[in-house]
């Protein structure tokens, strides 16, 4: 299995460990991981590694290299048959601190696009968006005041993309989660999308039905074409690719995009910088001010700023809504840690 199936895996065992139990995916007598389980669950409470197959916690799932739950090859085995009764829960990723630190200097706010498909996997033909138009997305979108994010691997560089060399794939899933939007194909990078809790426009086309493998949250591009999982090179998928013009996605982008404004970033110690000091009652600039702690803000939306303390991450009691006086609650720390 790939990341992407890796990550479907986590959602499979959301709230497991809620319950009290762990998920074991498997064939119920041996816990079956793959090249990329141990990276994806890593610090996952609601998941069993192998060795603990005797432990009474259990719950099974089959779901395991072979046998996806989600498809099956066809008498052929040259296509995939999809299972149009799954459907997927968005997944979850566990980071640690290093991987939220090493995150938070990507920056946040920013549009990440992904223009490349693992070319080792023999449809991957099918799953590939011209380059061209991916650039033409970027320019598009930066003309609006984004800034665009790219991971630095692949055959293409978007051209007004800032390229980001992450340290490994979770390093990767860690920024995504400070981005306001994912643009690319359908695959790993959309469902760690999912996990994190950014909105995305997936190029699917021809190849998979966004009924399977797609989420609520996303906007999600077919070109009009019925899924066929070829495992060859197909003329069908490439003209559904071909259909998705470059107009839909910025229309798709700025969908998402629109009323959640260019989230502003400050950092600064002890003296409020003007830009931040206008948008703060006067009171507040001057506790800030002889506190004199190092702060994060970030100007939101709605035109407040949300500061906290370091180190990162913050404790919910660390975090205040300057202009309100409140501590925050989980959900506001929730959501402060996905966009700052």
């Amino acid at each position: 299995m790939g990341r992407g199936d890796n990550i479907m895996a986590t959602g499979l065992a959301r709230d497991a460990a809620a319950r009290g139990k762990r998920i074991a995916f498997g064939d119920g007598r041996r816990i079956t991981w793959d090249q990329h389980s141990k990276e994806i669950f890593r610090g996952n409470p609601n998941i069993a590694p192998p060795g603990s197959e005797s432990n009474p916690d259990l719950e099974w799932i089959d779901y395991r290299t072979g046998h996806r739950i989600y498809n099956r090859l066809d008498r052929a085995r040259r296509r995939w048959i999809w299972n149009m009764d799954f459907r997927p829960v968005p997944g979850e990723l566990f980071f640690n601190e290093h991987e939220l630190a090493w995150a938070a200097g990507v920056g946040s706010g920013f549009v990440l696009m992904e223009p490349n498909v693992e070319a080792f996997k023999t449809w991957a033909s099918n799953k590939r968006w011209a380059a061209d138009r991916y650039d033409a997305v970027a320019t598009r979108l930066a003309a609006d005041g984004a800034e665009i994010v790219q991971f630095a691997h692949g055959d293409h560089r978007i051209r007004c993309a800032r390229q980001v060399r992450a340290p490994s794939f979770r390093h990767a899933m860690a920024a995504l989660a400070r981005a306001s939007l994912y643009v690319g194909p359908e695959g790993g990078m959309h469902h760690g999308a999912a996990a994190v809790g950014v909105p995305g426009v997936v190029l699917f086309g021809g190849f998979i039905p966004p009924d399977v493998t797609g989420y609520a949250g996303h906007i999600n591009l077919t070109g009009g074409a019925k899924a066929c999982g070829s495992l060859r090179t197909c003329a069908h998928c490439r003209a559904a690719m071909d259909r998705i013009s470059v107009e839909e996605v910025v229309s798709a982008a700025r969908q998402h995009l629109k009323g959640r404004g260019m989230k502003e970033r400050f950092e600064f110690i002890g003296n409020v910088p003007e830009k931040v000091r206008s948008l703060v009652r006067p009171e507040l600039v001057d506790w800030i001010e002889r506190e004199d702690f190092p702060v994060f803000g970030v100007k939101t939306p709605l035109g407040e700023v949300d500061f906290c303390r370091r180190p990162w991450p913050p404790r919910a009691d660390m975090v205040t809504t300057i202009g309100s006086e409140h501590d925050v609650d989980e959900d506001r720390l929730i959501a402060w840690e996905q966009t700052l």
